[in-house]
């Protein structure tokens, strides 16, 4: 509680864009990124993200020191290509400082 965690979502091929999205345990579409645009980001994450690389080799970091329980479930990375990709998906766990 309190930290960071970096998740990266990569891909080849091109790309119209990449979500990073909670599935787990509830569904909602943290952010929406394209390279040169503004990213899309949801209310409840605003002022916590930051975001390096490129859409294909994107890093998101969920921090400010405000990392909380409420965050913890299951991200995946959902590339927007021809057809729609996910990622594999990643486990987060958030315990008490």
């Amino acid at each position: 509680e309190g930290g960071s965690i970096n998740i990266t979502c990569s891909t080849s091929g091109p790309l119209a864009g990449v979500y990073l999205k909670q599935r787990w345990p509830k569904s909602t579409s943290v952010i929406y990124y394209e390279d040169k645009k503004q990213p899309t980001v949801d209310e409840c994450f605003r002022g916590r993200v930051a975001f390096s690389g490129l859409q294909h080799n994107l890093t998101i970091t969920l921090s400010r020191l405000r990392l909380q329980p409420a965050d913890a479930g299951a991200y995946v990375c959902q590339a927007v290509m021809d057809d729609v990709v996910w990622g594999p998906g990643t486990l987060v766990l958030v315990t008490d400082e």
